[in-house]
């Protein structure tokens, strides 16, 4: 289908990863989820992973 599969098809790396958490920290988004229970360093942890 053509879809890019992770974060790195759509050319991102680990700058743009402390970007990205940055930027959730900037805004206050630092616990996500349903249970906020997702953490900027969990966060990293998965945007790490899609790389």
């Amino acid at each position: 289908m053509g879809v890019p599969t992770s974060l790195a098809d759509v050319e991102l790396n680990e700058k743009d990863v402390d970007v990205i958490l940055a930027s959730l920290e900037r805004h206050g988004m630092v616990a996500l989820g349903e249970h906020q229970d997702i953490t900027l360093p969990i966060s990293r942890e998965i945007l790490n992973t899609a790389l």
